[in-house]
């Protein structure tokens, strides 16, 4: 399986590259074998600085109360949330910002600015290691529960691969929403075993002592 997933990398790495293009309607004749190759494994996992400058200079930042919005009520069954809610959507508003297109209109396409990029975004010049910390005490919290369960070496593995890859690339967008409603089913379980055990050790008569 090792042998074969190296062997196979170069065609993914290929195809997934032309895939990209041709989702949003461009041209494919242009792909190589070498150039699809460097652009999918360096330019477009080493440009997230320009998309950085791209959004430092336009001065825009996110309706952050529309922000806290939606952080809050991301574990909320929307059918449970009254009317309609004005909540961003960051990596759409980023993209506009780069592409320098409305997401209205003709190839629009929802380009990946990085963590760095959406930090500055939401927090601002001055307070953009929020977002950090946020999401630095949401990964301690996963692994120390995680850890505590038999034989999840595997869910470990999978959580810590989504934290390196899916936040740096896509940020809160794509992490929150796959760690807060993802593993909410997780959370209820915890929170049932240690009330349980709570209410196990309070119900537990004390021994009686002979005079």
């Amino acid at each position: 399986m090792v042998l074969g997933s190296i062997f196979i990398l170069p065609v993914l790495l290929i195809f997934f590259f032309v895939y990209s293009i041709a989702r949003v309607g461009g041209d494919t004749e242009d792909a190589g074998t070498m150039s699809a190759i460097i652009a999918q494994l360096f330019y477009s996992e080493i440009n997230f600085p320009e998309s950085f400058a791209d959004v430092v200079k336009s001065g825009q930042h996110v309706n952050f109360t529309g922000f806290i919005v939606w952080l809050v009520t991301l574990p909320v069954p929307k059918f449970l949330v009254p009317g309609s809610l004005n909540v961003p959507m960051i990596n759409f508003e980023l993209s506009e910002i780069v592409l320098g297109t409305s997401r209205y209109e003709d190839y629009f396409w929802v380009k990946l600015t990085g963590y760095i990029s959406e930090s500055y975004y939401v927090f601002g010049k001055y307070f953009f290691w929020v977002e950090a910390v946020m999401v630095a005490w949401l990964a301690k919290l996963l692994f120390y529960m995680l850890r505590a369960i038999k034989q999840s070496e595997v869910l470990i593995l999978y959580v810590a691969i989504q934290f390196c890859f899916m936040f740096s690339r896509a940020g809160l967008g794509a992490v929150m929403p796959a760690f807060l409603n993802g593993f909410l089913a997780l959370y209820a379980y915890i929170l049932l075993k240690v009330y349980v055990a709570k209410t196990s050790a309070h119900s537990i008569p004390l021994p009686q002592t002979s005079t």
